[in-house]
């Protein structure tokens, strides 16, 4: 996979390249989710995207079963709330201790959207392991690219050092 171009709904026809991988221990995984956040243009606001269909094109299951997807807008000025939080687990179907976790991963994820000057941040999955713990499995992140270099992008290395040694 390193180095080869993937090429899928998202990434269109040309695709991209390939240039990093993070290998973990595997999981038991007992559910999915879906969890982003992007830029909601319309609204002037975040928005933060939850669904249960997790693990699957989100394409698809917003157009085949839009109902599944729910938007909650997050104000800038007041920021990440904890009415926020318990939306996204009601949205998740989460109760108790794992709707506590929703809540902790939503608000981190926040903070790490604002942080990096990120313009979208997409967890797919959100999983729920066989012991009840809720893990960020795969993560995708794009970031403004005016924001690139500019004192307060949360210090994060857009350019892979494997490129940096190349020049």
């Amino acid at each position: 996979m390193l180095g080869n171009t993937l090429v899928t709904i998202q990434t269109g026809d040309a695709g991209k390249q390939v240039n990093r991988l993070y290998i973990t221990d595997g999981v038991d995984i007992a559910k999915e989710f879906y969890l982003a956040l992007l830029v909601n243009r319309a609204t002037g606001r975040v928005s933060m995207v939850a669904s249960t269909e997790g693990g699957m094109d989100i394409e698809t299951v917003a157009h085949d079963t839009p109902e599944k997807i729910h938007s909650i807008d997050i104000d800038t000025a007041t920021g990440f709330m904890p009415h926020h939080g318990r939306a996204v687990a009601a949205a998740l179907e989460l109760t108790g201790d794992l709707a506590k976790q929703a809540a902790s991963v939503a608000s981190k994820l926040y903070d790490a959207f604002l942080g990096t000057d990120a313009e979208q941040i997409e967890i797919n999955p959100l999983a729920v392991t066989d012991d009840g713990k809720l893990v960020v499995l795969d993560a995708k992140v794009g970031f403004d690219g005016n924001a690139i270099g500019r004192d307060g992008a949360g210090g994060v290395e857009v350019r892979p050092r494997l490129h940096q040694a190349r020049r």
